[in-house]
């Protein structure tokens, strides 16, 4: 099995779309926050600044949930509550790091921010799912979509 088609390259794919969602999400929480071409230099020098450091703490953290280490074929409701659990700590560590490195953002940002990268989480995990089912609904096979959330685990958080 090559490299292209193993595991370390499933990895290695998602750490870099991870890192593209962190930086979307950085950046993208500014652009909303202000006219993207009004953001004031220091809060973007302060992003930009920061994002390596946001790049560690979201894969380590990405690695502690075990989301590098799933089958996203038949992604499903723990998934997702994984992805969204692991946002909030990726999260609370960039406010941490705000906070002890004293670099002024706006509130909005965290929140933005927050948002932008869960859902760009959720949709590079959850599209191979999609993808699959697009495909057999185009070969001509019956459709079965394999992304389920199931209400009782949704009364249970």
């Amino acid at each position: 099995m090559g490299f292209f088609r193993g595991k370390k390259f499933r990895i290695f794919l998602l750490v870099v779309l991870d890192l593209c969602a962190v930086a979307v999400g950085t950046l993208g929480a500014l652009a909303l926050r202000f006219d993207i071409e009004a953001i004031p230099r220091e809060y973007l020098a302060g992003a930009v600044k920061s994002m390596p450091v946001y790049f560690v703490i979201a894969v380590l953290v990405m690695a502690t949930f075990r989301l590098y280490n799933r089958v996203w074929t038949y992604a499903s409701s723990s998934e997702l509550f994984s992805i969204i659990k692991a946002s909030v700590v990726i999260e609370a560590f960039f406010v941490c790091y705000h906070v002890i490195r004293q670099i002024s953002m706006p509130r909005s940002y965290f929140l933005l921010s927050f948002g932008i990268m869960t859902v760009l989480f959720v949709c590079t995990r959850f599209a191979k799912a999609v993808i699959k089912s697009m495909h057999n609904s185009h070969s001509g096979r019956r459709i079965t979509t394999r992304v389920t959330v199931s209400y009782t685990h949704l009364r249970a958080h």
